[in-house]
C-alpha cells in the first residue's frame, strides 16, 4: 500500500509502492494485448522523444514517452545564454526568471549548466545501449488524450521488461510530467529521490 501526505513542494513517503506496481503487458501497434514487444527503435530524438518502426506493419513513426521530461537541447541552449552572470544576450531579467523556473521544474537549488548537460548526455548514453535498434513494448494510456504534435504517447519497456519512464525518474534523468495514469507511481518514486538527494540531477 501507499500512503504520503504532502509537506510544501515535495510528497513525504511512509510506504512506497514496489517497483512491480509499474509491471505491465501490451502488444499490437502500442496497445495492450500482451504480445510482448511491438516496435524497434530507430533513433532517440532526445530522452523522451523516440524515432520507432512496428514490427507487424512496418510503419515509422514519433513516439513521446509517458509520464517524463527530460532536459531538451533546447532547455540547454538557454541554459548556456543563460549562464553568464549578465544574462548574455537573453538579458538578465529574463535569465532570472528561466533560472528560477528551471529549478522549480526540475528540483534543482542551483542551475549548474555542465551537470545538467552531463545528466543528459548520460541519460542519452545509457538509453542507447538499452534502446537503440532494440525491440521494445509500447503501451497505450487511456487517460491521455492525443498529443498536439502528432506522435504517439506511450510508455515504454525494454527488451527485459523495465519501464524506461521509471528508470530515468529513479537515476534523476528526468522529471514526472502528466498527466497520466502512473503518474502518481512516478511522483512518489522521484519524491523519494529528491529528498534523499539521489539521482543525477538531486546528488548536491
Amino acid at each position: 500500500m501507499v500512503r504520503a501526505t504532502r509537506a510544501g513542494p515535495f510528497v513525504v513517503i511512509l510506504a512506497l509502492a514496489p517497483a512491480s506496481a509499474l509491471a505491465f503487458a501490451c502488444g499490437g501497434e502500442g496497445g495492450g494485448d500482451g504480445g510482448g514487444p511491438n516496435a524497434r527503435v530507430l533513433e532517440l530524438t532526445d530522452g523522451d522523444t523516440y524515432r520507432v518502426e512496428f514490427l507487424a506493419t512496418g510503419e515509422v513513426a514519433p513516439v513521446r514517452l509517458l509520464g517524463v521530461d527530460t532536459p531538451d537541447f533546447g532547455s540547454q541552449r538557454s541554459m548556456e545564454k543563460c549562464n553568464d552572470p549578465d544574462g548574455g544576450d537573453q538579458g538578465a531579467e529574463y535569465c532570472t526568471r528561466w533560472r528560477a523556473a528551471w529549478n522549480e521544474r526540475y528540483g534543482t537549488k542551483t542551475l549548474d549548466v555542465a551537470k545538467v548537460r552531463a545528466c543528459h548526455d548520460k541519460g542519452l548514453q545509457v538509453l542507447s545501449r538499452t534502446l537503440l535498434g532494440s525491440e521494445v513494448t509500447l503501451t497505450e494510456d487511456p487517460t491521455v488524450g492525443a498529443d498536439p504534435f502528432g506522435r504517439m504517447l506511450r510508455y515504454v519497456a525494454d527488451g527485459a521488461g523495465q519501464d524506461v519512464s521509471e528508470m530515468l525518474v529513479r537515476t534523476g534523468r528526468a522529471i514526472v510530467l502528466g498527466p497520466c495514469g502512473r503518474c502518481r507511481d512516478l511522483e512518489l518514486i522521484q519524491a523519494a529521490r529528491m529528498m534523499a538527494h539521489e539521482g543525477c540531477l538531486w546528488t548536491d
